[in-house]
């Protein structure tokens, strides 16, 4: 069975998890950001974690560039946190983080979940009984 993105809203933030192997290109963006924007309408909120596992990318800086402007017209507010296993941040990331955030959206790089949901402000919820009193 292939997997496939998840979106879950937990109370708090968005979590938008990809399965192994994603790779980030210029012509899924616009569809990606626009999925992104629709829950972020939907469950009113601007908090969003997208976590990863040792994502490909495929793309130039005029596509980072893109991706950059259209991050800034999903949420007038967005705050993105990247968490990705085995990702290097490198100049490109740099200038897509730098693009968003003149345009509004504060966006950070991280490989750590609690690192990340630290950084967006949130406490990870545990699925816990209620007991009784």
């Amino acid at each position: 069975m292939k997997e496939v993105l998840k979106v879950e809203f937990n109370g708090d933030f968005i979590e938008i998890s990809h399965p192994k192997g994603v790779e980030i290109e210029r012509q899924s963006m616009d569809e990606y950001w626009n999925m992104i924007g629709d829950a972020c309408a939907q469950y009113d909120c601007q908090l969003v974690l997208v976590e990863a596992e040792a994502p490909r990318r495929r793309m130039n800086t005029m596509d980072a560039f893109g991706s950059g402007i259209k991050a800034s017209e999903v949420a007038v507010r967005l705050r993105l946190a990247l968490c990705f296993s085995d990702y290097k941040p490198d100049e490109l990331s740099e200038f897509f983080k730098t693009v968003a955030y003149n345009r509004g959206v504060t966006a950070e790089f991280f490989s750590s979940r609690t690192d990340a949901l630290k950084w967006l402000g949130v406490c990870e919820k545990k699925n816990e009984k209620m007991l009784p009193e």
